[in-house]
C-alpha cells in the first residue's frame, strides 16, 4: 500500500472517531432548535428523517439516552443467532444523520421538561429550546427482583448491550442450560435467539396455566407449546420464582413458590417493558400508562407530541386510546407524527390521523404468529366475545367481537386471512353475518368475506 493512501486512510478514520466523539458527548451549551426529538429509536429517527424531508432548513435535533445511533431491536435475536453480523444491526450510521443535516447528541438523558419555557434539560447539563417536540422516549425492561437477584447475573434482551452480553455467554465452548423467566414476545425472541445457538435445555417458567391464556384459549397455547417442545423447551405452568442463587462454580439455580428448583448456566428474563413516561408526568400534560395523544399524536400540550412505545394515542377505528408497543408500529407513528410537526411548524394546515390497525408479527422457529388490532387481554373486556377456529396441530385463528364488529384477531400459521380481517377491522364493519365464516374451519374467508 502506497504511502500517500495509508495516510488519507489513516485520517478518514481519526476524522471519523473524532466525529462519533462529538456526537457522543455534550457541550453543556444552550441549543435552540426548530424540532427536538427526545428519543433516537425507530419512531424518533424516523420522524426526524420525515421531517426534513417537508422541510429542508428547519433545524433537527434527536437526544438519545443511548449510546448506539439507531439499530433494529428486530433483528437482535438474529444477531445472537449467529444469523447476523453485529455491524448488520445497526440501520444508520454518524454520517447518515450528517447528511440529513440532523443533529445527534447520543448519551444524553433528558431529565427536566419546562413547558412553559419550552425547554428540556438533560443530565448532563444540556439545554435545548424547541418550537416543536416529540416525546419518543421508548421503554426499559420491566425490573425484575427477587430475592437474591441482586447478585445473580440476569440476562435481559432489550438492548443492543443486552445481546452483545448474551451473545459472549453463549460463545463458551460447553453447552448451556438456560432458566427463562416469561411467557410473552420477549420470551419468544429469546427463545429464537437460544435455540440455533445449541442450547441444550431452556426451562421457561410461566406463572399462568399456559402460555398466552389471556389471549387465546387452550387450542392455541397447546399448538404454539408443543412447537416449541420439540425444539427443547420445556414449559412449567404456574410456576413463580421467589429465589435466586449462584454457586462458586457460576451454576444459578432459580427456586420457586411451588417448592421446586431449576439450575442453568443462564437465567434470561422476560416479563415486560415499562415506558418512559415518569419524567413527563404531573408536569402539565396528560399522562395514564402512556402519554396521553389525540388521533394525530399531538399531547394535551400544544407543539408537544409523542410517538412509539410511550404513546397512549386516540384511535380513530376503536374509539379509544391505544398503547401499542412493537416496532412496526413505532416506525408507522414516527411517519405520522413526522408529517404533522413539519405541518404545524409551517403552517400548511394538513394533519394526518393515525388509523393504522395495529399489528405484530413473529416468526417462532418457522412458526408465524400474528396478533392483529386491540388484542388486549380478555380479562379488560367483558363485553368483548371471541370466535376460535383451528385445524389441530396446523393452526388456529381467534377473532374479537365488540357490538356485532370485529376488534382483534390472533393468527397462528394462516397468515392469509389477515388481510380480509384486517379489512373487517378497520372499516368496523358488522360482522354479525359473517360469524358462521369465521367459525368454520374448513372455509376460506376471502371466499365469502370482500
Amino acid at each position: 500500500m502506497a504511502a500517500d493512501d495509508m495516510f488519507y486512510r489513516l485520517f478518514f478514520l481519526l476524522e471519523k472517531r473524532k466525529l462519533c466523539y462529538h456526537f457522543s458527548m455534550s457541550d453543556g451549551a444552550k441549543h435552540n432548535v426548530d424540532y427536538l426529538i427526545i428519543g433516537g429509536g425507530i419512531a424518533g429517527t424516523t420522524a426526524a428523517e420525515t421531517i426534513r424531508n417537508k422541510d429542508d432548513s428547519g433545524t433537527i435535533a434527536i437526544v438519545s439516552k443511548e449510546p448506539h445511533v439507531l439499530y433494529s431491536r428486530v433483528l437482535l435475536p438474529k444477531y445472537v443467532e449467529g444469523a447476523l453480523s453485529r455491524a448488520q444491526v445497526f440501520l444508520r450510521t454518524v454520517e447518515d444523520y450528517n447528511k440529513r443535516n440532523i443533529s445527534l447528541y447520543l448519551e444524553e438523558e433528558a431529565t427536566v421538561l419546562d413547558l412553559k419555557r419550552n425547554e428540556v434539560r438533560t443530565r448532563r447539563g444540556t439545554l435545548f429550546f424547541y418550537k416543536q417536540l416529540l416525546i419518543a422516549a421508548g421503554g426499559h425492561a420491566k425490573p425484575w427482583r427477587v430475592e437474591g437477584s441482586e447478585t445473580v447475573p440476569i440476562t435481559r434482551f432489550q438492548t443492543i448491550n443486552d445481546a452483545d452480553a448474551l451473545y459472549s455467554k453463549l460463545s463458551e465452548k460447553h453447552k448451556q442450560e438456560v432458566v427463562l423467566v416469561g411467557g410473552g414476545f420477549i420470551a419468544l425472541e429469546l427463545i429464537n435467539a437460544l435455540v440455533p445457538r445449541g442450547v441444550s435445555m431452556i426451562h421457561c417458567l410461566i406463572s399462568e396455566k399456559r402460555y398466552w391464556q389471556d389471549y387465546m384459549d387452550t387450542e392455541g397455547s397447546v399448538l404454539l407449546e408443543t412447537h416449541l417442545e420439540r425444539k427443547g423447551v420445556i414449559f412449567h405452568h404456574n410456576e413463580l420464582a421467589t429465589r435466586v442463587r449462584q454457586d462458586e462454580k457460576g451454576t444459578i439455580t432459580v427456586f420457586t413458590g411451588r417448592n421446586t428448583s431449576y439450575a442453568a448456566d443462564v437465567l434470561a428474563v422476560g416479563v415486560g417493558l415499562d415506558r418512559e413516561v415518569e419524567t413527563f408526568r404531573d408536569i402539565g400534560m396528560e399522562v395514564n400508562r402512556g402519554i396521553i395523544t389525540n388521533e394525530f399524536l399531538e399531547t394535551t400540550t400544544e407543539h408537544i407530541w409523542a410517538a412509539g412505545d410511550v404513546a397512549e394515542n386516540y384511535h380513530p377505528v376503536f374509539e379509544q386510546h391505544l398503547l401499542t408497543g412493537n416496532w412496526n408500529n413505532a416506525f408507522l407513528q414516527g411517519r405520522i407524527v413526522g408529517l404533522n410537526m413539519a405541518a404545524s411548524h409551517m403552517k400548511t394546515g394538513h394533519r394526518h390521523a393515525f388509523t393504522y390497525v395495529p399489528l405484530y408479527a413473529i416468526d417462532v422457529l418457522g412458526m408465524h404468529i400474528a396478533f392483529l388490532g386491540d388484542v388486549s387481554g380478555a380479562i379488560q373486556h367483558t363485553n368483548r366475545t371471541y370466535i376460535s377456529r383451528f385445524q389441530e396441530g396446523a393452526w388456529y385463528e381467534r377473532f374479537g367481537m365488540e357490538d356485532g364488529k370485529l376488534v382483534s384477531a390472533v393468527f397462528i400459521n394462516k397468515f392469509k386471512d389477515k388481510r380480509v380481517i384486517e379489512l373487517l377491522i378497520k372499516e368496523q364493519r358488522d360482522c354479525v353475518s359473517y360469524i358462521p365464516y369465521l367459525s368454520d374451519p374448513s372455509v376460506t374467508l376471502a371466499d365469502y368475506i370482500t
